[in-house]
């Protein structure tokens, strides 16, 4: 309700909005002070997480922090921060699909974490993502006893996240490769517009 008194009384669009609010000390000032009461499984998940995006997977989460945290850990402590309605559950299964409640929560999460780190677990997460699907697999078979039904990324989605992820990791030239392969995926589906648009993306990381 604020937020939308914000935007009706100052006539600012909403992007401009979500910039203030995000930059606003007394915002992150609450969205922290809500995240440090949690146990601190739960304040590193939430955190890896805002790392990856918007909308995350239990298996992406268990790739970054297998060397820290269990899966029984990991799973505890994202049933905690959707209790805590930091996150939801959009998508069930036996690697589940999570997402923010509020974007900007995630923004602040991720950019009060140091460069170096957030390159570190971007350069590890297109790792895995670019992964053949047997390895990940091996990562996912720890997440349950049997196989459940998760949706995949499309070849053109995937191909983008993962140049997404690593162009934040600062590694133009995988980047590249990635952002090459989702402009001719789409290509010969005949969208050709969104073919230039990644083919200038990978352009611009060389």
């Amino acid at each position: 309700e604020i937020t939308r008194l914000l935007k009706r009384t100052q006539s600012i669009d909403i992007d401009d909005l979500h910039c203030i609010l995000k930059t606003s000390d007394t915002m992150q000032k609450l969205v922290h002070s809500s995240i440090e009461i949690l146990p601190a499984s739960q304040r590193q998940v939430a955190k890896t997480a805002a790392v990856i995006g918007n909308e995350f997977r239990m298996g992406e989460i268990q790739a970054l922090l297998q060397d820290i945290y269990d899966t029984t850990t990991i799973s505890l402590s994202l049933r905690g921060l959707v209790n805590e309605r930091f996150i939801t559950l959009s998508e069930a299964g036996v690697d589940a699909r999570y997402a923010f409640r509020q974007p900007l929560v995630k923004d602040i999460l991720y950019e009060s974490q140091p460069f170096d780190s957030r390159r570190e677990l971007h350069s590890q997460l297109a790792a895995y993502l670019a992964a053949p699907a047997s390895q990940r697999r091996s990562i996912q078979n720890k997440l349950a006893d049997q196989a459940g039904n998760t949706s995949a990324d499309s070849p053109t989605e995937a191909s983008e996240r993962i140049a997404y992820q690593y162009a934040m990791a600062h590694q133009w030239v995988k980047a590249a490769e990635n952002f090459y392969e989702a402009g001719t995926s789409v290509c010969n589906l005949g969208n050709f517009s969104g073919a230039i648009q990644f083919y200038q993306s990978g352009l611009e990381a060389l």
